[in-house]
């Protein structure tokens, strides 16, 4: 099936992941009555809905973000630099909200060519005042994680990230990537 359609065969790998922390998600949280309805929360890949939502209504809400007014460049070209390989990782949180679905984050990276990694490399959330309360970056690490397992990496790095603190709580420590530019957090995945 990769030789033969590998943007079919990627694109199933990240809905079996998505599916996957989908349901740990929502199982989870009808068990221990969590902080949010997951059932009308929907894990995607990046589409054109996606971009122009973030395109258009993300940066009305920039103002609230502290030390935060978007990225240098839009998630329109963002999406375009990373799209044209079938195996890259791409991750929207939508979630429905009084009858309409409102884009909560987006998430994009790559894995290495060797598939020894799976790096983010961009990684934003809605600042607008019904952002998710539960926050995008579990979600977010959680099919990252299933993705990165399923193409066989080692491990997940994140690329320049805004505030490593936040990322040192789920694990991730100072990574050195020989022969690349930035800054890197990796976090070894376990395989079982």
């Amino acid at each position: 099936m990769l030789d033969s359609n590998p943007a079919a065969y990627y694109d199933h790998l990240k809905f079996i992941s998505r599916q996957k922390v989908a349901d740990s998600f929502i199982k989870r949280f009808r068990k221990t009555g969590g902080p949010h309805s997951w059932d009308i929360v929907t894990l995607s890949s990046v589409k054109k809905n996606a971009l122009d939502f973030a395109r258009i209504e993300w940066p009305k809400h920039y103002s609230n973000a502290p030390n935060f007014n978007g990225f240098p460049i839009g998630w329109p070209e963002i999406y375009h630099k990373f799209s044209y390989r079938p195996s890259f990782f791409d991750l929207a949180i939508w979630q429905h909200i009084a009858g309409e679905d409102v884009l909560q984050g987006l998430c994009i990276g790559r894995p290495s060519r060797g598939k020894t990694h799976l790096t983010i490399n961009w990684i934003e959330r809605s600042f607008a005042p019904n952002y998710f309360r539960g926050g995008i970056l579990l979600p977010t690490l959680a099919c990252a994680y299933e993705y990165a397992r399923l193409l066989g990496c080692r491990r997940v790095l994140i690329k320049n990230p805004i505030d490593s603190d936040i990322y040192e709580k789920y694990g991730f420590t100072p990574f050195s990537l020989r022969g690349a530019c930035g800054t890197y957090l990796g976090k070894e995945l376990e395989h079982g």
